[in-house]
C-alpha cells in the first residue's frame, strides 16, 4: 500500500514537472519569435497570438500610449473583433493608475462585475464585448511606460492564477525591449 502511494506521488511530480518543462520550451519558443519578428507590426501580433495561445486566453491586445500618456491605442489584438485603433483615455482610468504611481504591477481584475478598480463606463465596454475577468500588464522601458498588454477571459468557469499572472507578466517583459531595438534599426 505504501509502495502505491509512493508510485502515485511520483507519477504527479512526473506530470507536474512534465508541465513546467512544456511552459518553459513555450515561453522559449515565444522568446524566439519575439525576437525574430521583422518589423514592429509583425512583433506586435506575433506577441498577443502567442500570449493568447500559452495562457488559453480569449482575446489579447496591445495598447500603446502618446508620448504624453494621456491616450492610448490599441494597435494589435489576437482574435481581431476589431479593436485596433481604438483610443482609451489614460489619464484617470484606474485601469492605467500604474502610470501614476510607477509600480508597474499588473491590474488584476478577477471579476469584472464586482471589482472596484472599474468604473461604469469601462464595466459597461469590457460587459458590452464579453469580459469576465482581465490581467493588464504594463509595457516599461527604462523606468516608463508606453503601453500594456491585456489578457482577457469570457468564460467566467475560467480563473486568473498566479502562474498565469508569472507568464503574461515573463512574455510581457519581452515586448517593450523588442519594440525599443526595432525602433532604434
Amino acid at each position: 500500500l505504501q509502495n502505491l502511494r509512493l508510485l502515485g506521488n511520483v507519477r504527479n511530480s512526473a506530470n507536474r514537472l512534465g508541465e513546467q518543462v512544456d511552459t518553459l520550451r513555450n515561453l522559449q519558443q515565444i522568446e524566439a519569435q519575439i525576437s525574430a519578428a521583422q518589423d514592429e507590426q509583425s512583433l506586435l501580433t506575433q506577441s498577443v497570438e502567442a500570449l493568447a495561445t500559452l495562457l488559453q486566453a480569449d482575446h489579447c491586445g496591445i495598447v500603446l500610449l502618446d508620448p504624453g500618456q494621456n491616450v492610448g491605442t490599441v494597435v494589435s489584438e489576437y482574435p481581431a473583433p476589431g479593436a485596433v485603433g481604438v483610443q482609451v483615455t489614460v489619464a484617470g482610468n484606474p485601469l492605467y493608475d500604474f502610470i501614476n504611481h510607477e509600480s508597474y504591477e499588473p491590474v488584476v481584475i478577477d471579476d469584472i462585475e464586482t471589482s472596484p478598480i472599474l468604473d461604469d463606463e469601462n464595466r459597461a465596454f469590457l460587459r458590452s464585448v464579453g469580459t469576465k475577468a482581465m490581467i493588464i500588464i504594463p509595457l516599461v522601458v527604462h523606468d516608463r511606460a508606453i503601453g500594456s498588454i491585456g489578457v482577457d477571459l469570457f468564460n467566467s468557469a475560467k480563473t486568473i492564477s498566479p502562474t498565469m499572472i508569472d507568464l503574461a507578466q515573463t512574455v510581457a517583459s519581452q515586448i517593450p525591449i523588442a519594440l525599443q531595438n526595432r525602433r532604434l534599426v
